[in-house]
């Protein structure tokens, strides 16, 4: 990670640790302020659209430094992979998505070094679609902005993220989401599959499109409080900062944890 995007994150990671109850609200104005729509001029500026058929890879692997990134649901049998800034933003990046053995590779670097704080901002966006019946695995790291799944179909999604905000919503597939300083959020989500969140420092929100009927549930903070609105669960363990429980049996695991924050489930 560059220098400048850790002073960013580190600053960004203490005003949350300092605000739990506001802790998403913290993360979002900061990510908007550097990254969003509103923080230039408005105007996206294609970097360039690539395109590739959805028998050519079995997962996609996605690194970036700072963007918006969202990874939407196509129709067609092709994946479409599209980088797009901010025209207000003067730097070069190095755009690159291409086929390594069975993995879509893409990557997304600024090649320029900045010069002061606002040269950092401008809206950044990667949009990924993914091709219609196929389920590739999906592996994501980015240090500083947002990571959205949106509707997509997936086997299995990995984000890690250092600081910002991910939103999972009406996702079909497991997730593995990791944010160190900001929010979590599975919107409309699928209690068919297994889903593990961890907050540092932050705030974890799950809720489902219909409760699942089979599912264990471990929820754990240090610093925070932890809240289960399912009915009809067992309960092994139900504390402000720990809550183990089974609804039904042999359903899939749904594990949230965060060091500093709250979690909610419902």
């Amino acid at each position: 990670m560059k220098p400048y995007w850790k002073l960013s994150i580190t600053c960004i990671g203490l005003a949350m640790a300092l605000t739990l109850a506001g802790c998403g609200a913290v993360t979002e104005k900061s990510t908007n302020f550097i990254l969003g729509e509103s923080s230039g001029t408005g105007e996206l500026v294609s970097e360039g659209v690539q395109t590739f058929g959805g028998d050519e890879f079995d997962s996609i692997d996605i690194v970036t430094e700072a963007m918006e990134i969202v990874v939407q649901q196509g129709t067609s049998d092709e994946a479409t992979v599209e980088f797009m800034r901010d025209s207000s933003i003067g730097k070069t990046f190095a755009f690159d998505a291409s086929i390594q053995g069975d993995v879509l590779q893409v990557t997304v670097t600024e090649k320029d070094k900045l010069l002061s704080v606002n040269d950092e901002r401008g809206q950044r966006k990667l949009i990924v679609t993914l091709p219609a019946e196929r389920e590739p695995a999906l592996n994501i790291t980015n240090n500083f902005g947002k990571v959205s799944l949106e509707e997509a179909v997936f086997s299995s999604a990995s984000v890690q993220l250092d600081a910002g905000s991910i939103v999972a919503s009406g996702t079909t597939g497991e997730l593995d989401l990791k944010v160190d300083a900001g929010d979590i959020r599975v919107e409309k989500g699928n209690g068919s599959y297994p889903i593990t969140a961890y907050a540092e420092a932050g705030s974890i929100n799950i809720t489902f499109a219909e409760a699942p009927a089979q599912a264990s549930f471990e929820l754990m903070v240090e610093v925070g409080k932890v809240q289960l609105g399912i009915d009809d669960v067992n309960y092994d363990e139900n504390r402000n900062t720990v809550i183990k429980a089974e609804r039904g049996s042999g359903g899939p695991l749904i594990k949230a944890i965060t060091s500093v924050g709250n979690i909610r489930v419902n």
